[in-house]
């Protein structure tokens, strides 16, 4: 190989691996550190660190009491950029912001150009903000967006054009982006329910000297405050509620679809799916009695619950019944293990996108090596056997609870995928699962697992999904072809407006239709069968007769024996329908088309 290639091959592993090292520490940052200040600046610190010749860069945020983006964290500027407020629309950041599309500029004209609406008084303070004069000469624009919701702008500047912009550079300032964004969501998040507790904390301040009581209402959400700072989890959480009733305290998790405490001494007194039932019925705390054969059990339920998001609940004795401040410990415990949670699903979304990257990466096939290594990383065996399964329930216009039913969703599949490698992510309402086997007889056993799974399913949580199963094949070449077949399969499930498992294999004649319009193969039903429906009298009849004699495979004494006809009856009525449609069903072409209209009008007349 020659030296200088494997030089510059070197030095673009060096450069990426430094680029995902920077994006790793942004998340560590994310989630172990509550200090926005802090994270937002090491984000931009990370990004001009990793994008060429990066000199300067801000975060901009929207400020809409006046209506204005705002430096919130800067880089390289001096104190006067704090004074630039501009509005939308205006210059660089208040045009990325207003259509909410990435921008790059290779030379200080085209920047210039692109700030030619800027205010006087906003171009003054820019310049004043740079050291001697400073001319940028290019610079990379993106957007900073929550939920889709855009909440600012986050930009970066060379002044040294030796190092040419590109692309890739633009994907990866969009990647610190999303991390300013989650790190700001996170805040927010913290805020609120800091603000919440701290609200009880005051109030249990002022009335301590009067009541004993606040004051171990106090320590308890001291406590538990403590423990969710500390990243604790609910497992810890769980065990320090019981501690503190003395009494045992289960928690089931339903984004995670587990008991905590993991490992439960006594037997729960509901399972997971009774306890589902519940939620759907209850979402106020309520006592609940369980009745065996030898004892009468009294259970107090409480749900856990974060806005109108169901994410679990507490199951505890309350024999004797609970005191008032049990119930308020219980309480507390909620507030603490819903922002626990919600953390945590933060964290597993960041997975999502990693692992939805990757995916799209083994669907391009760029670079089989590469993508062999990288998913073994994964634990996944791309020399295997592979096929794709496409999970697809309805849109929703509340995200949060799609997000939350997506993440349960996930955790069920977990579950039933034991002892199997495969890769799973989520995007919208659908759940993308790759799976890689060694043996051709583990798939039926996957398919034996996933049915079962959609039955308990439907029954527990009210909620249909449309499951596409793309065929099986070896080798990473042949992934894209499994996953449009696992495509075509579910789209086929949604259009006719079924639920349950599809294997593209079983949709059979119709996948000559997938792509077909609906409204084409109505007007071909339609006209095929009017002529039968418009004669006087006999419209159901001769359709009936039609559909059956078809269904027969054209065989007089079975269609006879359905319609309950005499066979001379059913040569009758035969000839009339003949004639009407003008056929003749001793030739091939005409009886090939009254079959596929009977196909149809059985296959898709009743979903349209």
């Amino acid at each position: 190989m020659d030296n200088n290639y494997q030089y510059k091959l070197e030095e673009m592993i060096r450069k990426k691996n430094k680029e995902i090292d920077l994006l790793m520490e942004g998340i560590r940052s994310i989630t172990s550190s509550l200090d926005k200040e802090y994270v937002l600046t090491q984000i931009i610190k990370n990004a001009l660190t990793v994008i060429p010749n990066g000199e300067t860069g801000f975060l901009m945020l929207y400020d809409p009491s006046i209506d204005r983006l705002i430096p919130r964290t800067v880089i390289g500027f001096n104190d006067n950029i704090k004074n630039f407020k501009t509005k939308i629309g205006e210059g660089i950041t208040g045009k990325v912001f207003e259509d909410g599309k990435a921008r790059i500029y290779d030379s200080s004209s085209k920047i210039y150009e692109e700030m030619g609406n800027l205010s006087n008084e906003n171009f003054k303070i820019l310049h004043a903000s740079l050291s001697n004069n400073m001319q940028i000469k290019t610079a990379i624009g993106v957007p900073v967006s929550v939920n889709k919701k855009r909440i600012g702008v986050m930009i970066v500047h060379q002044f040294n054009n030796e190092c040419k912009l590109s692309l890739d550079d633009v994907n990866l300032l969009q990647g610190f982006a999303d991390q300013a964004a989650i790190a700001i969501q996170n805040a927010r998040l913290y805020s609120e329910v800091k603000s919440r507790l701290q609200e009880i904390t005051e109030l249990s301040e002022q009335l301590q000297e009067k009541n004993e009581f606040l004051l171990k209402r106090n320590k308890i959400h001291e406590t538990l405050t403590e423990f969710s700072l500390q990243n604790q989890g609910a497992e810890k959480i769980t065990n320090e509620i019981s501690r503190m009733i003395n009494s045992p305290v289960y928690f089931m998790s339903y984004l995670e679809n587990k008991f905590y405490p993991i490992k439960i001494r006594n037997k729960t007194p509901l399972s997971i799916d009774e306890l589902m039932l519940l939620s759907f019925d209850y979402k106020k705390p309520k006592y609940i009695d369980i009745v065996d054969e030898k004892v009468n059990q009294r259970f107090y339920f409480y749900p856990v619950i974060n806005g109108s998001i169901f994410l679990g609940c507490f199951i505890v004795s309350s024999n004797p019944p609970l005191t008032k401040l049990e119930k308020i410990t219980i309480e507390q415990g909620a507030s603490v293990l819903a922002l626990e949670l919600i953390r945590k699903q933060t964290l597993t979304e960041i997975q999502y996108k990693k692992t939805g990257e990757f995916f799209y990466e083994i669907l391009e096939n760029k670079d089989e090596d590469y993508l062999r290594h990288k998913g073994n990383e994964f634990g996944l065996n791309l020399t295997d056997y592979l096929f794709c399964v496409i999970f697809q329930t309805s849109q929703q216009e509340d995200v949060q609870k799609l997000d939350t039913k997506i993440h349960r969703l996930i955790s069920v599949i977990r579950k039933i995928m034991f002892n199997v490698n495969f890769v799973i992510y989520a995007t919208n309402n659908k759940v993308i699962l790759l799976v890689s086997i060694s043996n051709l007889d583990t798939q039926k056993e996957i398919l034996n697992r996933l049915e079962m799974f959609v039955k308990d399913w439907i029954t527990v949580e009210k909620s249909p999904y449309s499951i596409g199963i793309g065929n099986i094949y070896n080798g990473i070449s042949n992934i894209k072809k499994s996953y449009n077949e696992a495509e075509k399969a579910v789209s086929y499930l949604v259009n006719h407006q079924r639920i349950g498992i599809m294997l593209y294999t079983d949709i059979g004649l119709n996948r000559l239709f997938l792509n077909q319009d609906s409204k084409e193969i109505m007007v071909f039903i339609e006209e095929t069968f009017e002529p039968l429906r418009n004669e006087f009298g006999s419209r159901n009849d001769l359709e009936k007769t039609l559909v059956t004699y078809i269904s027969t495979n054209k065989s007089i004494n079975s269609t006879a024996e359905q319609l309950h006809i005499h066979t001379n009856t059913l040569y009758q009525r035969l000839r009339k329908i003949e004639k009407l449609l003008n056929i003749d069903f001793n030739n091939p072409e005409d009886t090939l088309k009254v079959q596929l209209a009977c196909h149809m009008i059985e296959t898709f007349n009743k979903s349209v």
